[in-house]
């Protein structure tokens, strides 16, 4: 049977929304970002890709829940042709993902496009039988993170795309922020930080918000605090900052307040789609600041 949409975000947001009420903030758990050429990234196992956005999440979240180290997921006709089989009674496990539409209009002979969200079921390679064992390639894939507090990387991406989108950093004060109508960031000199890599996670949060301006993706939406849009985007600030994190070798905060986790929880338990889009708003915010970078992105 069919799922329809809100059904389905709230299948695959589940997990992530657990996560959180257990006071564990998803975006900084490195087993849920990976990069792309991290080998152990979830990914299709029939096409040998990683998958990324949200399906990167939440299958991550998937193989840490079922205890899975085998990363490749297929579908059940996929496996099939591989010469494997699903074990019986496997659960299934949902993938997400937008597709284009066209529909003419018969009034005006003219043609729209929109995209419609859809799914599809896999399996983990450990519900499969007959698959011969995973060979990941581990050649050229270099450590996340280092185990000093220097991270020329960080410094590198924030410099570059400053002066790309003239985005400009204001330091002193005791607040960190970005302020859409004269497009700068304010942040506190780094010694106010109880360590550099939680200034440079603060940097990335100001950075990814600087990203939805009317001029970039023009993503931001007048929302007051605690309102549907206001969470979102702060939603896509915190993925996005985690994702620029591991893409410059900085190590990722490892829990956040418990009130805090759970008051996003519980505005995702509402409206579901909320996290989907998030994340891939993430995605999307990420990629754009390497592309300004003139770096190639890995998550």
């Amino acid at each position: 049977m069919a799922l329809d949409r809100k059904a389905m975000y709230a299948q695959v947001a589940e997990g992530i929304i657990n996560l959180m009420e257990q006071g564990v903030a998803p975006w900084s758990r490195p087993w849920l970002i990976r990069g792309n050429a991290d080998p152990w990234a979830p990914r299709n196992g029939f096409y040998d890709r990683p998958y990324n956005g949200f399906n990167s999440l939440y299958l991550g979240a998937v193989m840490q829940a079922n205890g899975w180290s085998d990363p490749r997921f297929f579908t059940y006709n996929n496996a099939k042709k591989l010469g494997a089989q699903v074990v019986k009674g496997s659960e299934s496990t949902l993938v997400v993902y937008n597709k284009r539409v066209t529909k003419k209009d018969d009034d005006s002979d003219g043609v729209s496009s929109f995209y419609v969200m859809k799914y599809y079921r896999v399996f983990n390679a450990a519900q499969v039988d007959g698959l011969d064992e995973y060979e990941p390639v581990v050649d050229g894939v270099e450590p996340y993170w280092h185990g000093d507090e220097s991270f020329p990387e960080a410094e590198r991406v924030v410099n570059a795309y400053s002066d790309d989108q003239r985005v400009f950093v204001d330091y002193g004060g005791d607040r960190a922020f970005y302020s859409p109508v004269s497009d700068r960031i304010g942040m506190p000199y780094e010694d106010q930080f109880v360590s550099l890599g939680a200034f440079y996670h603060t940097l990335f949060h100001e950075v990814v918000h600087s990203t939805g301006h009317e001029s970039r993706q023009d993503r931001l939406v007048k929302g007051g605090f605690g309102s549907g849009e206001y969470a979102k985007e702060e939603l896509v600030a915190e993925f996005g900052a985690a994702f620029l994190a591991m893409n410059c070798g900085v190590p990722l905060r490892d829990n956040e307040a418990a009130s805090y986790l759970a008051g996003w929880a519980a505005k995702c338990k509402d409206d579901p789609g909320l996290l989907v889009t998030a994340v891939n708003a993430a995605q999307r915010a990420c990629d754009f600041v390497l592309e300004s970078a003139n770096i190639v992105e890995v998550v």
